[in-house]
């Protein structure tokens, strides 16, 4: 009893995760660690390797651990050393995806642990402003799409293709190469360009596979390893109830949309295709930074019903949001919209995204107040504030 008490009124361990995307790193915010361990270096991921315990040992007291994305099981082991009290703080920064972060935070649950988190994004195309619930792009729509991801003050922002080409040998190199074992950069970045293509799409591992010359399992692990970098992430979709039947593909979304313009070849001329692809990644990820709580999905079945994006609030129903380009394509919407809320799959008003403040002529009778709630993606005519969590409940 008295050994219970004393454990208890210990402080809780802490772990801080700062969580970095795409061509951002840790050491580019003014509040970089002035010790850092960097497991991406050889020479500490065998440390690592050789002895776990010692190497958090040496740097878990004053260090940040860089690059973890290097080497998960570096969270496994942080886990056990904060558990067994040998320090009462530890920082990591790096990569990760969804479902390793959900995994653990429920072990740091388990464990009494608390876990920090805090985000360095990659620079959007599109802001949620919170002032009219509109969607907030700097410049012309069309420049914001071919930048995303590349920071304002960064010099190579006016040549995409320079910036991502030494990103992507940084990439394959550091990363890639050590994890994947692929040799030959070539295949990779024949895989990265088929992916472009699949931007705000279902993936079909096996159609993939047969593109790049691989295998679909194999093509499905390197995606895994691209959510693991925080290169793509992977909106899984919404089942159905009998006797519907979903199609349970994944969507993949680029959290830099800028670099998928890259691997497209299409920087000169976006196609309407693909434009129209890239304006629905922008506002995934507006929307997830708007709303840190949200869960994402879409929605598919074999009907062929369809809704691109649904955004689910804590204690709400899903709110789907479709991208119509006409007005076949807004009745279809709402149509479709009707088949999901009757099955319980979403709720409430639809969200019709257009670019511009109003919607196009063909469609405006359709998009009426009451039946279709609209989004609109308008030029930011300020600098705006920091997207806050706390947003209206129309949005």
């Amino acid at each position: 009893m008295e050994a219970t008490e004393i454990r208890s009124a210990r402080p809780m361990p802490e772990m801080i995760l700062r969580i970095t995307e795409t061509g951002r790193e840790i050491t580019d915010t003014p509040e970089a660690p002035a010790n850092r361990v960097d497991l991406a270096d050889i020479r500490a991921w065998r440390f690592f390797r050789a002895s776990p315990a010692e190497f958090l040992e040496q740097y878990g007291r004053d260090f940040c651990i860089d690059h973890i994305h290097a080497a998960f099981e570096v969270l496994t082991e942080a886990v056990k050393h904060l558990d067994l009290w040998h320090t009462r703080s530890l920082t990591l920064s790096g990569h990760i995806g969804s479902r390793r972060l959900t995994a653990l935070r429920k072990t740091c649950d388990q464990r009494g642990i608390r876990l920090t988190v805090t985000y360095l994004t990659a620079p959007r195309a599109l802001t949620f402003d919170t002032a009219d619930a509109s969607l907030r792009h700097a410049g012309s729509c069309g420049t914001a799409l071919l930048t995303a991801g590349i920071g304002s003050d960064t010099p190579l922002r006016a040549t995409p293709s320079v910036y991502w080409s030494a990103w992507f040998h940084r990439f394959f190199y550091d990363e890639v190469l050590p994890v994947l074992r692929v040799r030959d950069p070539g295949t990779f970045f024949s895989y990265l360009k088929v992916l472009s293509d699949y931007t705000a799409r279902g993936m079909n591992w096996a159609g993939i596979g047969t593109r790049c010359g691989i295998s679909g399992p194999c093509a499905r692990d390197w995606c895994r390893f691209l959510v693991d970098c925080g290169v793509v992430e992977l909106v899984e979709a919404a089942s159905a109830p009998a006797p519907r039947r979903a199609k349970m593909r994944p969507k993949l979304f680029w959290n830099t949309p800028g670099l998928a313009v890259w691997f497209s070849d299409t920087a000169g001329h976006l196609t309407p295709e693909l434009k129209n692809a890239l304006i629905e990644n922008c506002v995934y990820l507006a929307l997830k930074d708007a709303f840190p709580g949200a869960a994402f999905s879409h929605f598919l079945d074999t009907n062929a019903v369809t809704c691109p994006l649904m955004m689910k609030k804590p204690g709400e129903n899903f709110t789907a949001f479709y991208f119509p380009k006409d007005a076949l394509e807004a009745q279809t919407a709402l149509r479709h919209h009707k088949s999901i809320v009757k099955a319980g799959i979403a709720g409430g008003t639809p969200r019709f995204v257009f670019e511009g403040d109003a919607a196009p002529a063909d469609i405006a009778p359709i998009a009426v107040p009451g039946a279709v709630q609209c989004l609109h993606i308008l030029p930011l005519l300020q600098v705006s504030p920091t997207v806050s969590s706390s947003v209206p409940s129309n949005a």
